[in-house]
């Protein structure tokens, strides 16, 4: 299963009397990349409808089709060719209000509009997987309340997978956070010190054998053009990695559009997407 994780827009910070019409080159440079890459799984943050619209027009031919789900943050694509799918985002949110409700989850934390979930099961053999895109917030918030707010997410997750034990996770976005494996270890197994009870993350469920409970972050080079790295995977141990890379976006858009200047690369897209390519640990599940 191959899935491409991407933000999709720029960094807005449009040169003064340059019409460098950014949406639509965006827009360009992403089509040029999914239909390179044909992935089975798009992982998209801050796209727009017009931008769904296109990838299912112009993305397809004899073994793909792109299908998609949205909100303002965050969407999934997905080629139904290859896979059913099931909407789970009603019940997670359900689920969010309960967690909020017994003050396992901090009501601040205004999850909802900042993910998008699907279930997709395989039409062969390929496994089912909780596919989710995460946008994390930028403004406002300091990293250590980033961090605050993406533990409560994974809290919500693993709940979720302890009722949906056959499901694999692949959770892809922009946190707008810096991340590794050892902070990720961190946020799941450590109490969140805003409740006095200290509760372990992995202590919010009856004991369980579930590997697709045990997280972990993905590691792959980036290829230089930030200076942060906010995009990130996070998957079940029983999924299996066999690649993964940073896709240089600054070197798509030179090939599609020679005539702009580097300096403005970033206003067209600022976000190397992640290619990454994997399949489920039949043994683990």
């Amino acid at each position: 299963m191959k899935t491409l994780v991407m933000n999709v827009s720029g960094n807005n910070h449009k040169p003064v009397g340059l019409d460098l019409k950014p949406g639509e080159k965006q827009r360009d440079v992403a089509v040029k990349i999914i239909t390179f890459y044909k992935p089975d799984l798009i992982l998209a943050q801050e796209g727009k409808k017009v931008f769904y619209e296109k990838v299912y027009r112009e993305c397809k031919d004899g073994g793909t089709q792109y299908h998609y789900v949205y909100n303002e943050e965050t969407g999934i694509l997905f080629n139904v060719v290859d896979w059913t799918i099931e909407k789970p985002k009603a019940d997670l949110e359900k689920m969010y209000d309960e967690l909020v409700h017994k003050n396992i989850i901090s009501r601040e934390s205004e999850l909802k509009a900042r993910f998008h979930v699907l279930i997709l099961k395989s039409n062969g053999t390929d496994g089912n997987f909780l596919c989710v895109t995460y946008h994390g917030r930028y403004t406002g918030k300091t990293k250590d309340k980033k961090l605050d707010i993406l533990k409560d997410f994974l809290k919500l997750l693993c709940n979720y997978l302890e009722d949906n034990p056959s499901l694999s996770l692949i959770l892809g976005g922009d946190f707008n956070v810096e991340l590794d494996d050892d902070i990720l270890q961190d946020l799941i197994s450590k109490g969140d010190p805003n409740y006095d009870n200290d509760l372990l993350l992995w202590k919010l469920f009856e004991p369980s054998s579930h590997a697709n409970r045990d997280l972990s972050l993905i590691p792959y080079a980036p290829t230089g053009n930030r200076a942060n790295i906010y995009d990130h995977i996070i998957v079940s141990s029983t999924i299996n990695v066999s690649e993964i890379k940073a896709v240089d976006v600054f070197k798509k858009i030179k090939e599609l559009f020679q005539e702009v200047s580097k300096e403005h690369y970033p206003v067209i897209l600022d976000h190397d997407p992640i290619c990454v390519t994997f399949k489920i640990d039949t043994g683990r599940v």
